[in-house]
C-alpha cells in the first residue's frame, strides 16, 4: 500500500515538473490566452471624422463614429486614398472635418484605404447658421439639423467648444442625412474695442453695411474678420473710421477726433402710459423716471408693455427740455410733444400727408413714424402721431433718403427681469454681454432671453468669446468658463 502511494506521488511531481517546463524558448511562461474582446482584427474597418493630419502626412487622427473614440493611423506608401469621385488621390485631398470610411491594418495601425463616406455631404461658406432654440438643433438657413455632444467643431489647427463659435463666423459643414458631424470655421472673428468715444454713448455703431450695435460705455463688439468702414453716430455728430479685424484679437477704434459740442444736448423727459412699459432708446433699455440727456439729432425709439400693441419711432430732439408722452392701447400708440410753438406748425403741415413716414417738422422737436398719416392735429398744445407697431421705422427715411444709415437690423431683446445671469469663472476677466461692459468676473447682470455672446477679456490674455444659449426656463443662469490663454 505504502508502495502504491509512493508510485501515485512521484507521478504527480513529474506532471508539475512537465508543466514548469512548457513555456517558449526564453524559459518564460506562456501568456493566458487572450479574450475575444482583446483580440485586434487584422483588417478592421470604421467610419469616421478626420479632426487632425500630421504635417508630414504620414498619420492621421479620426473620430471613430461607432465608439466615439480617436483613432491614430499610420499613412503609408500603398494606403489607398480616393476623392468624392471614386478616383486615386493623395494624402493632401483629406481636410479636417472631413467624413470618411477606413479600412485598416490592427496589427500595425496602418491605414489601407481612405475614402468619403458614403451620402455624406459638405455645405461651404455659410453665413446663415444659429443654433435653434431646441437643444441639439442647429439651423443652417431654414432647415433644421441633429447633432450630437461628438460634434467636432474645428478652428484652424485646434479642435474648439461648440460655444467658442459665434453667429457671425462663417462655417463649412460635414454631415449625413439631418446629422452634422463636424464643423470648420472659414471665416472667424476678432473684437473692436473703441476709445475715446464718450460723446457717441447712447447712438448706434454701424460696422459696414450689414452690422450695428448700440453703443454703451466700455463696449468690446465682436466682429467678423475683415476690413470694415466704422461710423458712430449719436444725434447730429458722426465719425467714420477705418478698421482691420484679425481673428481672436482686439483692434482698437480711436474715435478721440470726434467731439459733441457741449450745448447740442437735450433732457427728454418720457411720459409713457401705462406705467411700467419698457422703454428703448437706439436699441437700449432705458430707465425714464428722470430726464434722459440725448444729443440733438434723432434717435430710435420703441415702447413695449406685454398686452399692449408695442410702438416705435423716431424722435428728432431739437431743444433743450423736451417732454415725449407716449400712450399705449391695444391699437395704437400716441406721441405727444408739450412744444406749443412747434405745434403751430404741425397743425397746417401733418394733415394731408400720404407718406409712408410721418413727418412732424416742429422747430424744435419732433418724432417720425413709419406709416400712414398723421391725420388733423385737433389740440393746439400737442403734436399727435399714429403709430403703426408692427413697422420698424428707418433711421434717416424720414427726412433725408440720400443717407443709408438704419437701424432695422437691430436685434429685439427678451428681459427677464426677475433673474440674472452670472459669470463665475475665469476670475478677474472683463464680461461683455452682446459687446456692453457688465463687469468684472464674478458679477450678475440681468437675465435676457435667446442666444447671446459673451465675450472675456484681460490684459496679457486672448480675448475670448462664447455664444450661449439662455432658455425661458424661470431660472437664474451661472456659467463658468475656461481660463483665458496667453497671448
Amino acid at each position: 500500500m505504502k508502495k502504491t502511494y509512493k508510485i501515485i506521488l512521484t507521478v504527480i511531481m513529474c506532471m508539475m515538473l512537465t508543466a514548469a517546463s512548457c513555456g517558449d524558448d526564453t524559459g518564460e511562461f506562456a501568456e493566458p490566452e487572450k479574450s475575444p474582446s482583446q483580440i485586434v482584427a487584422k483588417d478592421a474597418q470604421f467610419s469616421g471624422v478626420v479632426k487632425s493630419i500630421d504635417a508630414s502626412g504620414l498619420a492621421i487622427n479620426i473620430l471613430d463614429l461607432n465608439y466615439n473614440s480617436d483613432m491614430s493611423l499610420y499613412i503609408a506608401e500603398d494606403t489607398e486614398i480616393y476623392n468624392s469621385g471614386n478616383s486615386l488621390t493623395t494624402v493632401a485631398s483629406i481636410e479636417p472635418g472631413m467624413l470618411v470610411s477606413v479600412e485598416y491594418d490592427g496589427v500595425t495601425m496602418t491605414a489601407m484605404k481612405i475614402e468619403p463616406c458614403e451620402d455624406s455631404w459638405s455645405y461651404d461658406d455659410i453665413e446663415n447658421w444659429s443654433l435653434g432654440d431646441e437643444e441639439s438643433i442647429m439651423k443652417i438657413g431654414d432647415k433644421k439639423y441633429k447633432y450630437d455632444s461628438n460634434l467636432v467643431v474645428i478652428e484652424g489647427d485646434t479642435i474648439q467648444e461648440l460655444m467658442s463659435l459665434n453667429e457671425v463666423d462663417k462655417l463649412k459643414a460635414y454631415g449625413i442625412g439631418r446629422k452634422v458631424y463636424s464643423l470648420i470655421v472659414q471665416k472667424g472673428h476678432g473684437y473692436i474695442r473703441p476709445s475715446s468715444y464718450s460723446d457717441f454713448v447712447g447712438g448706434t455703431m454701424y460696422i459696414g453695411y450689414t452690422l450695428n450695435q448700440p453703443v454703451t460705455e466700455d463696449m468690446l463688439v465682436v466682429v467678423p474678420e475683415g476690413s470694415y468702414e466704422v461710423t458712430m453716430r449719436n444725434g447730429d455728430l458722426e465719425g467714420t473710421k477705418p478698421v482691420e479685424i484679425l481673428r481672436n484679437r482686439e483692434s482698437l477704434l480711436d474715435m478721440s477726433e470726434f467731439k459733441q459740442k457741449p450745448e447740442d444736448k437735450g433732457h427728454v423727459i418720457f411720459d409713457i402710459s401705462p406705467y411700467g412699459a419698457d422703454l428703448y432708446i437706439n436699441g437700449k433699455l432705458t430707465e425714464y423716471n428722470e430726464p434722459i440727456e440725448l444729443n440733438y439729432g434723432k434717435h430710435d425709439v420703441k415702447v413695449e408693455l406685454i398686452g399692449y400693441e408695442p410702438y416705435s419711432g423716431l424722435l428728432n430732439v431739437k431743444s433743450p427740455n423736451p417732454t415725449v408722452v407716449i400712450d399705449l392701447t391695444e391699437e395704437n400708440a400716441n406721441v405727444e410733444e408739450n412744444n406749443t410753438e412747434d405745434n403751430k406748425d404741425n397743425n397746417s403741415s401733418n394733415s394731408t400727408s400720404n407718406n409712408n413716414t410721418a413727418n412732424n417738422n416742429t422747430d424744435n422737436n419732433n418724432t417720425d413714424n413709419n406709416n400712414s398719416n398723421n391725420g388733423t392735429n385737433n389740440n393746439n398744445n400737442s403734436a399727435t402721431v399714429t403709430s403703426a407697431p408692427e413697422t420698424k421705422t428707418s433711421l434717416d427715411s424720414a427726412n433725408d433718403s440720400s443717407d443709408s444709415s438704419d437701424t432695422s437690423d437691430n436685434k429685439s431683446v427678451v428681459y427677464d427681469k426677475d433673474h440674472t445671469i452670472t459669470v463665475k469663472e475665469p476670475a478677474g476677466a472683463e464680461v461683455y454681454f452682446n459687446g456692453e461692459y457688465k463687469g468684472i468676473a464674478p458679477c450678475s447682470f440681468p437675465k435676457v432671453i435667446g442666444n447671446e455672446t459673451i465675450t472675456l477679456s484681460s490684459s496679457g490674455y486672448q480675448t475670448k468669446s462664447y455664444t450661449v444659449v439662455i432658455p425661458n426656463d424661470g431660472q437664474d443662469v451661472t456659467w463658468s468658463f475656461p481660463q483665458l490663454t496667453t497671448q
